[in-house]
């Protein structure tokens, strides 16, 4: 809040909707009219899927190649030197993907707001529907090993015992049951941590 003039500080809202589909499984909805209809002063919406996926796979929110997330990221106002805050205004699994993808590129001056946008506002700092852009910037992709698992690295890894496969969907989801986006249940032999259950349902930090 003491740095939204800051001219090196890009933030980001992050939000995004999966609505349940009977054909589908679910669609992928951006959160860009949630942002114009009110958002942390300053800040662009950025779109993971539409911008910042790999939009010409069959699955969504396919990881992009470096070129493609690197001139995503640089239109966003994102470039070198840049810091940037991230956030949602319910839902803090996007901007933690956001913060991991840009993490897995060789940027390292991205964090995610505590609270997000709920607790922005529970704590009555400003808000705004004003649409700005930053000016668009240079990103330098430095991918980084070990940050993204592939198809092979998780079939190895389900007779592996020295590692870990985490289901972060709810502990119904992971039973099987629940909002399903594909097909239902889990990796074999994964553990369930539930995203939610990392946050205070109240305050959202």
């Amino acid at each position: 809040a003491a740095r939204l003039d800051d001219p090196n500080l890009r933030i980001l809202d992050c939000g995004m909707h999966l609505d349940p589909d009977p054909v589908d499984t679910y669609q992928v909805r951006s959160g860009a009219e949630d942002w114009r209809a009110g958002h942390i002063p300053g800040s662009v919406h950025a779109d993971l899927q539409r911008d910042l996926s790999d939009t010409a796979s069959e699955f969504r929110f396919t990881w992009p190649d470096p070129n493609h997330f690197a001139k995503a990221t640089g239109a966003l106002g994102v470039g070198d030197g840049a810091q940037v805050v991230l956030y949602a205004p319910d839902n803090h699994n996007w901007p933690c993907r956001l913060w991991w993808m840009l993490r897995a590129h060789g940027f390292e001056a991205a964090h995610v707001l505590d609270g997000g946008l709920k607790k922005w506002k529970a704590e009555g700092r400003p808000g705004s529907t004003e649409e700005t852009r930053y000016p668009a910037a240079s990103f330098t992709a430095h991918p980084r090993d070990g940050m993204v698992a592939t198809r092979q690295d998780v079939l190895a890894a389900i007779d592996d015992d020295a590692t870990l496969i985490l289901n972060a969907l709810t502990p119904e989801q992971h039973a099987g049951g629940g909002a399903v986006y594909g097909r239902g249940g889990r990796i074999s032999g994964s553990s369930n941590v539930s995203s939610r259950s990392l946050t205070n349902p109240e305050t959202g930090a």
